[in-house]
């Protein structure tokens, strides 16, 4: 169904309930209250590469229907070499996965067409450092890479970098700076904006909220905070709001939800099914799905990203995972 929620922008869902619908718009007039495109979000969740039980990292993607309930992970094909702790973006058509570790640090992109099953192939460009535990959204058309860990202590980094999805064989550049060096936040975007969540200091775990306007290169702006400090996390959105998978410490379960275009502080969404750091979430832009985490675990979960509540049993990776990314199209 879909709910209005101001002239001429709605929201889909495919839960069949009564809801209410609490999202936070901008005023009329504001920039970051244009109408998203969802672009970057899909039908077909993909999840990339990662580190089994034994540990073993592998070079496997696989993919879920999302708005299938119980959908079997499915092979769909392999990395060009194994790898873990990557991230990877969306245009809807063309993904691209970058950066990991194999386990030195790689400054490789490769790119697979989510409508057809098939390994990845060389993107034909190379990130501006070789780098690990970072963090990916896209707008639809540029993907952006916010920092991780660099092969250098004490591994973190904090330059943002950004190529068009859909030109092959450019290098990634220089966007501009986090407000300070970290790894493994979680990243989100609206078409418009997008924000970068948490992540790890060289000592200490962070809680920022905070964003860049993705057509304009320029240094982040810290404009919020979560509930909780976070590391080692995963983000996903419905090109509206944002559900972050808090990660370390600790580990948690816990789960906060922010609204893209507003600069405001994070609220509670829920709780996660077990406490898994370092797993991967993909949305169709209704549905979200939660999959792996520590330790490599093959627990899949879903939620519905507009209605707060905790996650519920989904389906089963292929083989337990854990720094695995994902990435949706159609």
């Amino acid at each position: 169904m879909k709910t209005l929620i101001k002239k001429n922008l709605y929201y889909e869902n495919t839960f069949s309930g009564e809801v209410e619908v609490d999202y936070k718009m901008h005023p009329s007039g504001s920039d970051q209250s244009k109408p998203s495109t969802g672009k970057h979000l899909g039908g077909r969740g993909l999840i990339f590469g990662g580190y089994t039980p034994t540990p073993t990292i592998v070079d496997t993607i696989e993919f879920f229907n999302i708005g299938t309930m119980g959908s079997r992970a499915i092979d769909f094909g392999e990395l060009t070499q194994a790898k873990g702790a990557g991230a990877a973006c969306s245009s809807g058509f063309r993904g691209i996965y970058a950066g990991g570790s194999n386990p030195s640090k790689v400054d490789a992109m490769e790119y697979i067409t989510f409508a057809s099953a098939g390994n990845a192939v060389d993107f034909g460009g190379e990130l501006t450092a070789a780098i690990y535990q970072l963090s990916s959204t896209s707008d639809g058309s540029r993907g952006i890479w916010f920092p991780g860990g660099p092969p250098s202590p004490p591994n973190v980094a904090q330059q943002i970098e950004y190529v068009a999805i859909s030109a092959s064989g450019t290098d990634a550049a220089d966007f501009g700076d986090i407000t300070e060096a970290r790894r493994y936040g979680g990243a989100s975007c609206n078409g418009y904006r997008a924000m970068h969540s948490g992540g790890v200091d060289a000592t200490a775990y962070n809680n920022n909220l905070e964003f860049i306007t993705v057509g304009t290169n320029g240094n982040s702006v810290d404009i919020a905070d979560l509930n909780f400090l976070s590391g080692y996390a995963s983000c996903c959105d419905d090109s509206s709001r944002a559900v972050h998978f808090a990660g370390h410490p600790g580990p948690q379960d816990s789960i906060d939800y922010f609204n893209i275009g507003t600069e405001s502080n994070a609220s509670d969404f829920g709780e996660a099914l077990s406490a898994r750091p370092s797993g991967a979430t993909v949305s169709d832009g209704s549905r979200g799905l939660y999959a792996g985490g520590e330790s490599a675990s093959d627990i899949v979960e879903y939620f519905q990203i507009g209605f707060p509540s905790n996650t519920v049993d989904y389906s089963e990776l292929s083989a337990g995972n854990s720094t695995i990314c994902g990435a949706s199209g159609n």
